[in-house]
């Protein structure tokens, strides 16, 4: 009787593990289908690519004050910061990066 139990139970773990290892490719894949947010700054101008249009960009002083918040109206988009010299923290849809302005 113990033995047809193990048996019942090795069987059944085995047939879950090998269904949910059929199911992981597809989530991966759709994943890896959308491009990573690119955040780049230069100078004083700031260039954004493969944000979602529509996703809000924010941007905080060291502190952690708000000092702009922007929508972004298209997936790629440069614009010019009007911000003083100094290290500021730019948060675009779930990607947060430390930037520089000098």
């Amino acid at each position: 009787m113990k033995k047809l139990i193990s048996f019942i139970f090795l069987f059944s773990f085995l047939f879950f593990s090998v269904a949910l290892a059929k199911e992981e490719p597809r989530q991966q894949s759709a994943k890896d289908s959308q491009s990573p947010i690119v955040l780049s700054v230069m100078g004083k101008t700031l260039h954004v690519q493969n944000a979602e249009p529509g996703s809000l960009m924010e941007i905080y002083d060291v502190v952690g004050i708000k000092v702009v918040s922007v929508r972004l109206d298209a997936a790629d988009k440069t614009m010019a910061l009007k911000l003083s010299k100094g290290y500021y923290i730019l948060k675009v849809s779930n990607v947060v990066r430390k930037i520089v302005i000098k």
